[in-house]
């Protein structure tokens, strides 16, 4: 390294001629601009929207439905406590709470449900 005024400074070297480095000259600004109109387009069209929202809703419910299965397994030392009921009825609410809000945003994008 170079010694310059107190400080390190690290020697740069040229890149030039080195393959695949000097991506600009091999990629047209045009074609770039293209893939992501046509990215653009393809998602920001109604299909497009609603396939992301589909997708969307779906993993959310699945995570949702994991979270509370993970929760059951976490409590079930409460079976034979006076805790149960408490347990099972929070279960029950969280389960109707996702299934209805999968519904609602289901209904609100005009989406079959996922079978």
């Amino acid at each position: 390294m170079a010694k310059k005024s107190g400080r390190k400074v690290a020697k740069t070297t040229s890149l030039k001629g080195v393959e695949g480095v000097n991506v600009a000259d091999k990629m047209n600004g045009e074609n770039m601009f293209e893939s992501f109109t046509k990215l653009n387009e393809s998602f920001f069209k109604p299909d497009g929207a609603k396939k992301a929202a589909a997708w969307y809703i779906e993993t959310s419910e699945k995570l949702a439905t994991q979270m509370i299965e993970l929760q059951e397994k976490a409590t079930s030392w409460a079976k034979e406590t006076p805790l149960a009921p408490l347990f099972e009825a929070q279960s029950s609410i969280a389960r109707k709470l996702v299934e209805r809000s999968a519904a609602a945003a289901r209904n609100m994008w005009q989406l079959e449900a996922a079978e």
